[in-house]
């Protein structure tokens, strides 16, 4: 495990490189409070400390890029294997922390996610905060809504779907703003989950990936 001085210094070398085109991306970490949740298997978190409000753009989009990048490819095709219905626990519950990178208009957009997964009653209750925009700073505000876990899904079928809702606010106009959320659990351990997202900010579309470890 690495230590946090060794995180930061990660961190600080990430910044030299940040990836010029950005695409809607939500990586978000998990942090599990299971019981029957199949447990986190010893797994070392891609991301050790994200920070409670990232200040900056460049400092939120280091973190989620990084996670993101460790669990889908640009275009929200998970890396891992999706998880096996028989590797779904079906007791217990997790709250999943973390991120959603948005690009609407050309320009990035990122906040903070977190996600509570009953997986006794196969549904999901989810907050989304702390946006900063590429040009624009900050955007106020919280995103708010539920969804369902498929444990049966197949093929193509997403496992997990999760729709947040709410306004966007900044430099003195509103924005009302979806963004929905479809894909997998991802490993025998449900290390992560990832897949596509989509929605508006306004009246702009936006269209991308997320991704989320545990």
């Amino acid at each position: 495990m690495i230590s946090f001085f060794e995180y930061r210094y990660f961190r600080s070398r990430a910044d030299t490189c940040a990836l010029p085109g950005l695409k809607l991306g939500v990586s978000i970490c998990i942090s599990a409070a299971a019981s029957g949740c199949g447990g986190t298997g010893g797994n070392e978190p891609v991301v050790v400390a994200p920070v409670t409000n990232y200040a900056t753009f460049s400092e939120i989009q280091v973190d989620s890029t990084i996670l993101t990048d460790a669990f889908v490819d640009s275009n929200g095709t998970p890396i891992l294997p999706r998880s096996l219905e028989s590797e779904l626990p079906t007791t217990g519950a997790a709250t999943f922390s973390g991120f959603v990178v948005a690009s609407t208009e050309g320009e990035g957009l990122i906040g903070q996610v977190s996600i509570a997964a009953s997986f006794s009653g196969a549904t999901l209750d989810g907050t989304a905060w702390n946006f900063i925009h590429e040009s624009n700073g900050e955007y106020t505000g919280t995103l708010a809504g539920t969804g369902i876990i498929r444990s049966d899904a197949t093929g193509d079928v997403p496992q997990i779907s999760i729709t947040l809702e709410g306004d966007l606010a900044n430099n003195g106009s509103t924005f009302p703003t979806m963004m929905a959320f479809e894909g997998y659990f991802l490993g025998s351990d449900l290390v992560a989950i990832g897949g596509n997202a989509d929605g508006f900010v306004g009246d702009h579309f936006a269209t991308g990936i997320f991704a989320a470890e545990q």
